[in-house]
């Protein structure tokens, strides 16, 4: 049986210089001009919740693709509020790491968008439950009110230099 031994010293200066790089590279991606990408992604599918009171799809159809996206938000694991955690849980150890309170307030504004698309989550599975079209609205706007603080905050973390 053969054992590797590092002897080396764990080099952290070398994981601090990596961080604002990360982020930025995040950033850059949730900021995609692509509509199906990142924060615009997030607008394109509150504008196509905004107009399932008007399409001709049956009511029951709307209600399972409204439970179909809380299914890959929340379970399949597409975002949603346990990807917005994961990652503030990240800006708050490298704030500390890198003594920039700009990330502990960003991993503040972060884990609150995460608040909000739980209880977007939770609103969507009522609706399942409870079909109402002036619902489906406000459904949609709670989306883009997520979406463009989502991309103030990452807006934010872009502008942030070494």
């Amino acid at each position: 049986m053969y054992t590797v031994q590092i002897n080396t010293p764990f080099d952290h200066t070398r994981i601090n210089l990596a961080i604002l790089p990360a982020i930025r590279k995040n950033a850059k991606a949730m900021l995609s001009p692509f509509p199906f990408v990142g924060c615009k992604g997030i607008h394109t599918l509150a504008k196509k919740i905004a107009n399932l009171n008007q399409s001709k799809l049956p009511e029951t159809k709307q209600v399972l693709f409204l439970a179909h996206i809380v299914r890959m938000q929340e379970e399949i694991g597409t975002g949603g509020a346990g990807f917005r955690y994961l990652y503030a849980a990240f800006l708050q150890e490298s704030a500390q790491r890198l003594n920039l309170p700009t990330l502990a307030k960003a991993a503040e504004t972060l884990t609150e968008i995460g608040d909000r698309w739980r209880t977007f989550a939770s609103q969507a599975v009522k609706y399942c439950r409870h079909p109402q079209s002036e619902k489906m609205l406000t459904l949609a706007t709670e989306l883009h009110q997520i979406a463009n603080d989502e991309c103030q905050l990452w807006h934010d973390l872009s502008q942030l230099s070494d």
